[in-house]
């Protein structure tokens, strides 16, 4: 594609200022790394513990920086609570040993019914297996206290002492109670204090303090300008990662030598019309840009257009893309070992003339769902501005090739966040026995797990930051390397539909809006210059009237999808969505 790294500075990309309110989306996802355990693992080993990925483009005002610095303090308050739990339980064991064992025997039946199979049971179901567990828990509990109690009472009469008493057993548990449901249910209620103070509507992001290392904080600072790049690497099948599921999409394809006249071959040949694509994509650009409210004011809102390269991350990298022997690929940093965040305007303009290369330009379109204030005549706020919390995504792909003009467009739709990291706006202000009431509802289940499953934890974490520090790997030591995002961090927290029919229908809305407004512009082009639209046109309007009377609602958005005659349907892949357990 081209010979030299590209010379756009990895980190140009502005940051959004500290003080600036952050997003819904993003609150929200920084909620779900307090709330969400395997969320927050999964962002921290997609994004941080491997340094040389790429990232997802981030759609809708989405900002992961803000989250992956809550991530990194979630797991460090994470780790002190393991820290402490381990500790009041090895020293019960040490000290308070039968109190300690009637402790766990209590706990463990009911830590177990927070285990994924066993949590989804009716409640007959559930009590019946917590019977089960209890029985099979206590046998072995009441014969090891017995013995220790034994040996105790036989030691106590060698040496003239007494044995321990029931009153001393009692209290013995009372305070291996107190400790461990204290730390236990303390740090719920500090999590949700965090959450109710630093993530609070218009709450601004956390400021950028010391982050583990200095390879993390520079680690962040990429991320911070990779995720509003113009070209991203992907991995896997989606070329469209972070912008949500497929709603709509389209092809068109027309000969570019057709032109009106004789067709029995007794008239001249038909000649080719030279078209420059990039010409082609700056006249659709342009007309696409005057929709926005920048441009007149009925225009949408937040409607923003930029510029798209999509391409593999997996390289081959023996190959010599320089004619001087094994190099890496030229979309890759050899500074930083990671993919180039921003491609200069040549190179985009290179892309869009090699349609056939290993990457793929597109025109891509965000509307996201913010709507403004409605003032009245006398400057009055009549309804105020409000966030659906969608995200409406268009690509448009415009290639000439094989004396053709090949069109696609694609339709994305990213949902709102789930229902459960939402909940943060439901917190109170300035009551904290309604903020422990929230901390502990529903919850006290996993407040027996929290106790029980500490030590496991505490040594999974260790032998993670072990397998960490000896397994940081060198791209260069390998034949191929997969620089490429695997996933999205707002896709991996969206619902599975939408909330309501009118957030479905503006999706309908805007696609019909920017198809129509494309549509008219590629046709205006092509009779500007010279060539016969008949076929266009038929097949655009195939496609017009199939979106038209093929809509029908189902509650998501796979069952929005339509197409028709002239018209070639794509599904993407749904995202594997997290859930909230812990």
């Amino acid at each position: 594609m081209y010979t030299s790294p590209p010379t756009a500075d990895p980190t140009a990309t502005p940051q959004v200022p500290f003080g600036a309110a952050m997003r819904n989306a993003t609150r929200y996802m920084a909620v779900a790394a307090y709330l969400d355990p395997s969320f927050r693992e999964t962002a921290l080993r997609e994004l941080i513990r491997n340094r040389h990925r790429g990232v997802a483009p981030s759609h809708g005002g989405f900002d992961v920086v803000p989250v992956l610095r809550h991530c990194l303090r979630a797991r460090s308050f994470l780790l002190a609570r393991e820290i402490v739990l381990t500790g009041v339980l090895a020293g019960g064991l040490l000290l308070l040993t039968e109190g300690t064992i009637q402790w766990l025997a209590v706990v463990i039946p009911f830590a177990l019914l927070t285990v994924r199979p066993l949590r989804r049971l009716s409640r007959p179901y559930k009590i019946l297996v917590w019977f089960v567990i209890s029985t099979l828990v206590a046998i072995p509990a009441a014969f090891a206290i017995a013995a220790i109690t034994t040996a105790r009472a036989i030691s106590s009469f060698r040496e003239g002492g007494a044995p321990p008493s029931a009153a001393a057993l009692s209290l013995q548990l009372l305070i291996v109670v107190l400790l461990s449901l204290g730390v236990a249910a303390g740090y719920r209620i500090a999590v949700f204090r965090i959450i109710g103070r630093d993530l609070r509507p218009g709450a601004p992001p956390s400021p950028p303090g010391p982050a583990a290392d200095a390879d993390t904080e520079q680690r962040l600072r990429w991320i911070g300008a990779a995720q509003h790049g113009n070209v991203t690497l992907y991995s896997g099948r989606n070329p469209f990662l972070g912008a949500g599921d497929t709603a709509r999409a389209w092809t068109i394809a027309v000969e570019l030598d057709r032109t009106p006249g004789p067709r029995d071959g007794s008239g001249p040949a038909r000649p080719l019309v030279e078209i420059d694509p990039v010409e082609l994509h700056t006249f659709v650009r342009e007309r696409l840009a005057q929709m926005s409210a920048q441009s007149h004011p009925a225009g949408i809102i937040n409607l923003r257009i930029r510029d798209q390269i999509v391409a593999t991350g997996r390289f081959n990298q023996l190959h010599g893309w320089n004619g001087k022997g094994p190099a890496l690929h030229p979309l890759v940093d050899p500074g930083q070992l990671c993919p180039w965040t921003n491609l200069p305007e040549q190179v985009v303009a290179a892309v869009i003339r090699t349609p056939q290369a290993g990457a793929r330009h597109y025109q891509r379109l965000d509307i996201n769902s913010e709507g403004p204030h409605v003032l009245d005549p006398a400057g009055r706020t009549v309804i105020p501005a409000v966030d659906r919390g969608t995200s409406v995504t268009a690509f448009v792909h415009l290639a000439v090739e094989g004396r053709m003009l090949y069109t696609e467009f694609v339709v994305t739709v990213l949902p709102p966040v789930a229902g459960v990291y939402r909940s943060v706006d439901e917190l109170p202000l300035s009551s904290p026995p309604l903020l422990v009431y929230h901390a502990l509802r529903g919850r006290w289940l996993y407040l027996f797990r929290d106790m029980v499953a500490a030590p496991v934890r505490l040594l999974r974490m260790a032998w993670q930051a072990f397998r960490h520090a000896i397994g940081v790997d060198d791209p260069r030591a390998y034949t191929a390397y997969d620089y490429g995002a695997r996933l999205s961090l707002r896709e991996l927290g969206a619902a599975e539909r939408a909330d309501t029919l009118i957030q479905e229908l503006d999706t309908f809305k805007y696609t019909k809006l920017v198809e129509e407004r494309l549509n008219s512009a590629v046709l205006d082009f092509l009779e500007d210059k010279g060539v016969d639209t008949t076929a266009y046109r038929r097949q655009a309007t195939a496609v017009s009237i199939s979106s038209t009377t093929h809509y029908e609602y189902s509650g998501n958005y796979p069952g929005a999808q339509f197409g028709g005659p002239g018209s070639q349907f794509v599904q993407n892949i749904n995202p594997q969505r997290g859930e909230a357990n812990s």
